[in-house]
């Protein structure tokens, strides 16, 4: 079985959702004795290479390459880099935010949106999403594909192997965790008023938000320097896989108040290393979750702050919600996630 996998999401250092999904489901197939090649194409304005730093090995540039007919085209990344009949296409849709009013620049949720509509009406042979919220959501829109969309959940054990350099707290005071982009679609603004909230009632509390700036950010970031809590708050930017292993073991709680997550790594990356937490009661962030994260109306800071408090000084609860996370996530590892591509792979 002969597989081009593209990893044009790897050409940069700090890694999106697709990176993450890209990196640790090309290294997993290869360990589970896939014949896989990585192939990229470079986008304007990309100059740097960062596809050997993150897999340990290089990749080609797929236009020139020949390959026999059928061979495996896999796009991890929503997108495809051939239109060429000598492949079998697999389809890899993290999320449908595209189709979602506001959460992306109109533009660009035109141009995402026109781009899938176009791949559909190509010979996709599998489309792969990583939840059933997604699965239902793409059938609504694509229902011609339903013989051909398989839900097949990404792992959540891509931290255990990083090494935590530092064996000091990561912050002197307690502290909430963000972790996501600070854009319209991961309600961070809606996380702010909660904090600001609780601050009123608790003091010496810290929240430290982890992640690259998007869509919306710098009215966000006003927001936060008008603040009576700015203080309180660090911006940490992108962080390491390390840093981000430090980052949850400390904290009281992550805090990912999203709108829409086609699906959250931060999400199941915290509930994998025993942080407690709290998020959306929608879609797919309930359906990761279930009895193993607290459950909140993103759009009700009050709501928010009420289960800040409530992890705050519940430790019972904290410890319970722990137990049942770790229980929930135990099968989620990149492992059974290269399993069960390959027997997609395998059908096609």
């Amino acid at each position: 079985m002969k597989v081009l996998f593209d990893v044009t999401s790897l050409l940069t250092k700090n890694l999106t959702t697709d990176g993450v999904y890209t990196k640790n489901l090309y290294r997993l197939l290869r360990g589970v004795g896939v014949e896989v090649d990585p192939v990229y194409k470079s986008p304007k304005g990309i100059k740097d290479n960062f596809i050997e730093y993150h897999l340990g090995t290089s990749a080609k540039k797929l236009i020139g390459l020949l390959q026999k007919k059928g061979t495996i085209l896999h796009g991890p990344s929503g997108h495809l880099l051939s239109e060429s009949d000598k492949f079998k296409k697999v389809l890899s849709i993290n999320d449908l935010s595209m189709f979602r009013d506001g959460l992306l620049p109109p533009n660009v949720a035109s141009d995402l949106q026109a781009h899938m509509k176009q791949q559909m009406q190509g010979d996709v042979s599998a489309v792969l999403v990583p939840s059933y919220e997604v699965h239902n959501e793409f059938l609504v829109r694509f229902p011609k594909m339903v013989n051909r969309v398989h839900v097949v959940t990404p792992g959540s054990d891509h931290l255990l192997d990083n090494s935590v350099a530092s064996t000091e707290k990561s912050s002197s005071n307690p502290y909430f965790l963000f972790v996501g982009t600070i854009d319209k679609k991961s309600n961070v603004a809606g996380l702010l008023k909660a904090f600001n909230a609780f601050c009123a009632i608790q003091k010496n509390i810290n929240l430290s938000i982890v992640g690259d700036n998007g869509y919306g950010s710098e009215a966000i970031h006003k927001m936060l320097d008008k603040s009576k809590i700015r203080d309180r708050v660090s911006i940490l930017g992108y962080c390491t896989g390390a840093q981000l292993k430090k980052l949850y073991s400390d904290a009281i709680a992550t805090v990912i108040p999203s709108y829409y997550e086609g699906f959250s790594f931060p999400q199941v990356e915290a509930m994998k290393m025993g942080c407690p937490v709290i998020t959306s009661g929608l879609g797919t962030m309930k359906e990761i979750g279930g009895e193993g994260v607290h459950l909140v109306n993103p759009k009700d800071p009050e709501q928010i702050m009420a289960a800040m408090e409530r992890l705050y000084v519940d430790k019972v609860y904290r410890e319970k919600l722990i137990a049942k996370a770790k229980e929930n996530v135990e099968t989620m590892t990149w492992l059974n996630t290269a399993k069960a591509v390959t027997k997609i792979y395998s059908t096609i």
